[in-house]
């Protein structure tokens, strides 16, 4: 990045402060010796007063550079596009996250932003996360009437505490690409939260395209194991190979 380019992206209004000041003051130090040469030279001290008049521009234009700069943050800069698409896409190629909206992102510092956003987590895709673990628990209970109360407070739990690894996660993430995310705020959302899923059950349609989403879903979990137990024993081997 050339030094140009650095300045133009620079956040630090005390920085642009410094640079803009001594820069018109070596500039206007110049712009006062050719007016004072100037005049000497010719006998005229219109270019005198010229120079004069040069310098006052000038040190208008670096106050008002200075007033915009400011106002930026007093009155609240939004994050660039480019970083608010690129934290969008972070979060949907989550196999968690349905959708992403509202989202809302300032920066609060010359080098720390905030962003929040309203997400949609899919649901299908955290029941099959705890599919494995439930399903002997809802098939071998002896008792079902009485314990499927118990059982479903304990299923409530474990997803919400899913849901809390998954946006920890997503943070994580967030962080490592963009370390200026000082401020995240993932609100789970639905959009059909109004509407309880237990009642498309009495439609076929429904309940056909929930299967077939949660087969996806376990399929790709199923690559997702199978991909770090490949990565996992890839040292082990390639060690094996050197000795």
């Amino acid at each position: 990045m050339s030094l140009c380019q650095h300045v133009k992206r620079t956040k630090d209004p005390f920085m642009m402060a410094v640079l803009l000041e001594d820069l018109s003051a070596c500039v206007g130090v110049i712009i006062a010796g050719c007016g004072i040469g100037a005049s000497h030279i010719t006998g005229n001290t219109l270019r005198d007063s010229l120079a004069s008049v040069s310098i006052g521009v000038l040190l208008g234009g670096v106050a008002v550079s200075l007033i915009r700069l400011n106002q930026k943050y007093l009155l609240g800069q939004s994050v660039e596009p480019k970083i608010e698409n690129g934290i969008r896409e972070l979060l949907l190629a989550r196999p968690s996250i349905d959708n992403v909206y509202a989202v809302q992102s300032q920066w609060v510092g010359p080098s720390t932003f905030s962003f929040k956003a309203k997400v949609d987590f899919d649901g299908t895709y955290l029941a099959a996360r705890l599919l494995r673990m439930y399903k002997p628990v809802f098939l071998e209970t002896k008792d079902l009437e009485n314990d499927l109360s118990l059982i479903l407070s304990w299923y409530a739990e474990d997803v919400t505490r899913l849901v809390e690894k998954e946006v920890q996660e997503v943070e994580e993430v967030i962080r490592s690409i963009y370390p200026e995310a000082a401020f995240i705020e993932l609100e789970p959302d639905s959009k059909e939260s109004e509407m309880q899923a237990v009642l498309s059950m009495q439609m076929k349609s429904s309940r056909t395209s929930e299967r077939e989403a949660m087969t996806r879903a376990l399929a790709l979990l199923a690559r997702t194991l199978e991909r770090k137990t490949t990565d996992g024993d890839r040292p082990a081997t390639t060690t094996s190979a050197q000795s």
